[in-house]
């Protein structure tokens, strides 16, 4: 005889199974089960990441502030994610129209990101600036960039922006092709 959830009163389990069997098969189970869980995250560990630098570089209203990003971002084929301690190196060229100095008003540093060197005050027509980062945590594919943005300005004297962008430090990177990443603009 069954009561309603079709248990046998004499062995605690469904009809024809035994308690033993039941017990053995969870005892197998748990396992798989653990294993299955524990893939995801050695996958994630560092396994087939493409880092890929990522800038960019615009005057903002079409004149008189220049807004020079860079960052690190997963790549599109990545399988894992970018750890925390990856180093961005932001390297910056500014070319002035008339005058020999310009006023770096501001930066941003995206709150996964921490900067490892100082910002100068100015930039010269005739030297670059080298900004650092380090992630501080883990960026996984599909996310935005993690970057450092520099606004230069304002003047109406600049002539041309250049900015470089470069990753490393990265394990697992797939591809180092794009571990450096370059783009300009021009005042029209």
């Amino acid at each position: 005889m069954m009561d309603q959830q079709g248990l046998s009163p004499e062995s605690g389990t469904s009809a024809g199974t035994p308690r033993r069997a039941v017990v053995r098969s969870a005892a197998w189970s748990i396992p798989v089960i653990a294993a299955a869980v524990a893939a995801p995250q050695a996958a994630a560990s560092g396994a087939g990441v493409d880092a890929a630098a990522w800038t960019d570089a615009e005057f903002l209203d079409g004149g008189p502030l220049a807004r020079l990003a860079g960052g690190v971002v997963a790549g599109p084929t990545s399988g894992g994610q970018i750890p925390a301690g990856v180093l961005l190196t932001l390297t910056v060229d500014v070319t002035l129209a008339r005058e020999t100095a310009i006023a770096v008003s501001g930066v941003v540093v995206d709150p996964r990101l921490t900067l490892t060197s100082a910002v100068p005050q100015t930039m010269t027509g005739s030297e670059s600036i080298t900004l650092t980062a380090t992630t501080l945590t883990p960026l996984a594919i599909g996310v935005p960039p993690a970057t450092v943005s520099l606004t230069v300005g304002p003047s109406t004297a600049i002539n041309e922006a250049h900015i470089s962008a470069v990753i490393s430090n990265v394990p697992g990177d797939a591809d180092s092709s794009n571990d450096v990443s370059e783009t300009g603009v021009g005042l029209l």
